[in-house]
């Protein structure tokens, strides 16, 4: 039998490359539904798979339910049962929630957990794995947000549903989440898209997900563009029309505080530690739309000094490309490039011209305390040749590698000159990086 949706499947391969020249495929993995995101901890693997639920009269129970092949045991497909899935209360979403975990060393049986439910965000501490779901409800008129939890502890390679929770607002995505003594805190926006009523909440829940701490009333007016968690303390950067940063003191988890806030035009949709006492902000500039409101201007990366918690302060900036220009940096954490021994930092960039005109580029700033970002140098592709639109950029020892679309270029790091290209055999447009 065939099942209806077999073409929809996560799958994790694991290969020996004991001879590199020569791989061979040591295991397999396939989950029904799309990879959610998949999350790794030394040798053990965690794929998340979604699969939805159509259902029609005379459906087979082994179609409607999602099933797994694990190679690592046999070839056969296993369907996971009805008895073996987690349901909740009044569930939004029509949707299979399988996260399975494996060591990918070792040939056993992979672990598996399946909730009726769906997810839009991941966070993973070394011992948790929190899932979230937007949930919008109405009630007289009024659209009602919240945020549903899922908490699964990992035990090495073995996964196991520990507790469900919810929350008012809905979360910016990953870095809104963090997990510090036991304690989950994770930062909303209730009410997003009406200016009048919008304000952003933290609050601290224990193991159980049940809250024993809240701030409300953050940012009124506006909605979060980015959170950091280090440690005892957290930024959350909401915006309107300038950009408060607001420091939290989460020492005592029981009664969290603001302690400072900064107020500067424009906003950071990523936050990124430097040290202990400093964080990087990377976002845009901002301008009046004539209109009462504002519109993006340049890009903007900020060094924020945070070592006094009641007086947080924007050591300095630096604008980059013009109006038209965007990274995807701002809402996609993978696309920093980051090399704290040689204090340099980086992402890609276009900008936009008439006509199709435009440039993709990778920036690369050098940071220093005292004088501020300086450019360290570009590395520059006119036009909107899709083959090389630049993507990513790694560090192995002294090289660089660019990642474009259909292109890999190797440059000295040291000075940015070009060593070798090499053209990817087949249509890499799709690959997540």
């Amino acid at each position: 039998m065939v099942r209806p949706d077999m073409v929809s499947q996560a799958i994790a391969r694991v290969y020996d490359i004991k001879d590199v020249e020569k791989p061979t495929l040591y295991r397999e993995l396939s989950i029904d539904g799309y990879l959610t995101n998949s999350r790794m901890i030394g040798d053990n693997l965690y794929l998340i798979s979604s699969k939805s639920v159509y259902y029609y009269d005379g459906i087979k129970d082994e179609e409607l339910l999602p099933a797994f092949i694990d190679t690592a045991v046999s070839k056969k497909t296993n369907t996971i049962t009805c008895t073996d899935i987690a349901y909740f209360k009044n569930p939004q979403y029509n949707n299979f929630l399988t996260v399975a975990g494996f060591d990918i060393q070792k040939k056993e049986k992979a672990s598996t957990e399946t909730i009726y439910g769906a997810g839009d965000n991941i966070y993973c501490s070394q011992n948790n794995l929190y899932i979230t779901q937007t949930n919008f409800k109405y009630m007289w008129g009024t659209e009602i947000e919240k945020t549903e939890i899922y908490k699964f502890e990992l035990d090495g390679e073995k996964v196991l549903l520990k507790a469900n929770g919810e929350v008012k607002g809905t979360i910016n995505d990953q870095f809104s989440m963090d997990e510090y003594n036991g304690n989950l805190r994770i930062a909303t926006t209730k009410n997003q898209y009406d200016e009048k009523k919008s304000e952003s909440v933290l609050y601290v829940l224990d193991e159980n997900l049940n809250e024993i701490g809240k701030i409300d009333d953050i940012g009124k007016g506006e909605k979060i563009y980015s959170v950091r968690f280090i440690g005892n303390v957290g930024y959350i950067v909401t915006f309107k029309q300038i950009d408060p940063l607001f420091v939290v003191d989460l020492s005592d988890p029981e009664n969290p505080q603001i302690k400072g806030e900064l107020k500067i035009p424009g906003y950071s949709s990523y936050l990124h530690p430097y040290d202990e006492t400093h964080i990087i902000g990377i976002g845009y500039n901002t301008k009046s739309n004539g209109y009462g409101g504002t519109v993006n201007d340049k890009m903007k990366m900020s060094m924020f000094d945070v070592s006094d918690l009641e007086n947080p302060k924007e050591m300095f900036s630096i604008d980059i490309g013009n109006s038209t220009t965007s990274s995807e940096i701002t809402y996609n954490h993978k696309a920093l490039f980051y090399n704290k021994d040689k204090n340099l930092i980086g992402f890609p960039i276009r900008t936009y011209g008439y006509y199709g005109s435009g440039t993709s580029q990778f920036v690369v700033f050098e940071i220093d305390l005292k004088e501020g970002f300086k450019s360290y140098g570009k590395i520059k592709e006119d036009g909107y040749d899709w083959e090389k639109t630049i993507k990513r950029a790694i560090y192995i020892e002294d090289t660089l590698y660019v990642i474009a679309t259909d292109y890999v270029v190797s440059y000295d790091l040291e000075n940015l000159e070009k060593q070798e290209e090499l053209k990817l055999d087949g249509n890499f447009s799709s690959i997540r990086y």
